[in-house]
């Protein structure tokens, strides 16, 4: 599938009706994606407001540069299509078992890492560090 961003519309705060070359449309919050990197600087809401559709990427962008994958923006818009969830997994947004959020937790909680540091919270900031046992 080679999907495109065909339109954009600021919503509020960090959310976006999109429509998509398949005729789609969603509303993808961004929010939790403006971490780190050039990601940062759209946590500005005034710089986010300025969202553009760039026809020639076929997705969205800031004056900054700052562009999103059109498969990021419909998974995020369509996260809860049961109909898309085979794509999503082939894309890797979606685990057969998990959605992304939750790979984190999950990948903590399982067999073999630190109890100490099975609080996905404490774990995503402060990895656990497995140490070697003593003899």
């Amino acid at each position: 599938m080679f999907l495109h961003i065909v339109n954009v519309e600021y919503v509020d705060d960090y959310r976006l009706t999109l429509q998509f070359s398949d005729g789609r449309t969603g509303i993808a919050n961004l929010a939790e994606s403006l971490h780190g990197g050039v990601f940062e600087a759209l946590r500005d809401p005034s710089l986010f407001r300025q969202v553009k559709l760039d026809q020639e990427l076929g997705t969205v962008q800031w004056p900054n540069g700052v562009d999103f994958a059109p498969e990021f923006l419909y998974f995020l818009a369509l996260r809860n299509e049961q109909d898309l969830q085979e794509q999503f997994q082939q894309w890797g947004y979606v685990t057969p078992a998990f959605e992304t959020e939750d790979l984190v937790s999950a990948y903590y909680a399982s067999p073999g890492r630190l109890t100490e540091c099975a609080d996905p919270q404490t774990s995503a900031t402060n990895p656990p560090i497995n140490y070697p046992k003593s003899t």
